[in-house]
């Protein structure tokens, strides 16, 4: 789920013994005593596509291994083997309700119980729709992790109902034996300890237990951007938590396409900014053409007001000062400019390309 897992990292039997006593009572609930069959359909070199296989040794599961992912085999293998647990990224559920939709053929997925999502964002709705598509279903069971903590932190409660949006839109509360801070981008002060501090705080997720990697490979220089010596674990991606303890992700520091700073973090940390995309466009200045970042942003809204042009310049000039008050170098010099929604791949991440395409029609 990061960037930085392209990096061989440094992971000890310790990191997964210590994996395996936070999941087993959430999987014993999920196998409830039965022994059955499951599907691996994610690379093996993926946190998520081990684990499903680490299931199968603890609860004596059948795994069926697929050496690529295709939907339709997928869907038959479920409905032919009556399979009850499923481990799935988001590009695959998108895949996977592209499918039962196109109707050319017809799936029996009365047998599915659980739906494990190991992504953090749906922006197409799939999961909603493949819920809805699951007549069993008792457990979505949306999460957040990486390699570098050997799977998640965080997960959906099991028997949550099926009708809260946080399922689908939040990575669930944290668990047992993690800590956590949420903590300015800036500063690194811990802004969960602080006295202002509400819930809806964005900041970056900074992370601590005994499931953390020892390192990158190799890497000392790395190591000590990633971790810092009381062994926090800065996972460099925008989080907020809910009042109920449950963890939302904007975005990712690590993964952000920024021209020579951190715009989109500080953006992201402003209270009327939703979404945030930063590109490099071409600005006039003394008659002539330089590069200037330019923020795309989408607003959240506040009690289901409209806005007025006259509301709407405020809120453009407030976020610019509060942004460019932060900004030493690389100011949002080519301006703000405000959208219903930003595109996205189906792995919920800004669809950059078609960001710049939006500019150019405009």
């Amino acid at each position: 789920m990061q960037v930085l897992t392209i990096l061989p990292n440094f992971l000890t039997h310790r990191n997964y013994i210590n994996t395996t006593e936070i999941l087993k009572p959430i999987f014993d609930k999920i196998s409830n005593g039965k022994r059955g069959t499951t599907i691996a359909a994610q690379p093996f070199y993926h946190a998520s596509g081990l684990w499903i296989l680490c299931y199968c040794l603890l609860f004596g599961h059948r795994s069926l291994v697929m050496k690529e992912f295709e939907p339709i085999k997928y869907l038959n293998i479920v409905e032919e083997n009556k399979i009850e647990t499923l481990s799935l990224n988001p590009l695959m559920i998108a895949s996977i309700v592209e499918q039962i939709e196109i109707g050319k053929e017809k799936f029996n997925l009365s047998s599915v119980q659980t739906i494990i999502s190991g992504g953090w964002m749906d922006p197409t709705n799939a999961s909603e729709k493949l819920i809805n598509y699951c007549s069993s279903l008792k457990n979505f069971v949306n999460s957040y992790g990486m390699t570098e903590i050997v799977l998640v932190s965080h997960m959906i409660p099991l028997g949550m109902d099926k009708t809260d949006k946080r399922i689908t839109k939040s990575v669930g509360r944290l668990l047992p034996e993690f800590e956590y801070k949420i903590v300015d981008c800036l500063s690194n002060e811990d802004l969960v300890s602080s006295k202002n501090y509400s819930p809806g705080t964005k900041g970056e997720l900074w992370l601590r237990s005994a499931s953390i990697m020892h390192g990158y490979l190799n890497d000392s220089i790395l190591n000590k951007k990633a971790i810092d010596s009381d062994g926090w674990f800065h996972t460099g991606d925008i989080v907020y938590e809910d009042h109920e303890g449950f963890f939302f992700v904007l975005d990712r520091i690590s993964n952000l396409i920024i021209i020579d700073g951190h715009q989109e973090a500080i953006l992201l940390l402003h209270p009327r900014v939703q979404e945030a995309c930063v590109v490099g466009v071409k600005i006039r200045i003394n008659g002539n053409f330089v590069d200037a970042p330019k923020a795309i942003v989408v607003l959240s809204k506040i009690d289901n007001k409209e806005e007025t042009k006259e509301t709407i310049a405020l809120i453009l000039k407030e976020i610019l000062l509060f942004t460019n008050e932060r900004l030493e170098h690389q100011q949002i010099t080519g301006g703000i400019m405000f959208v219903d929604n930003l595109p996205k791949t189906p792995f919920g991440k800004i669809a950059r390309g078609k960001v710049r395409g939006m500019l150019l029609k405009d």
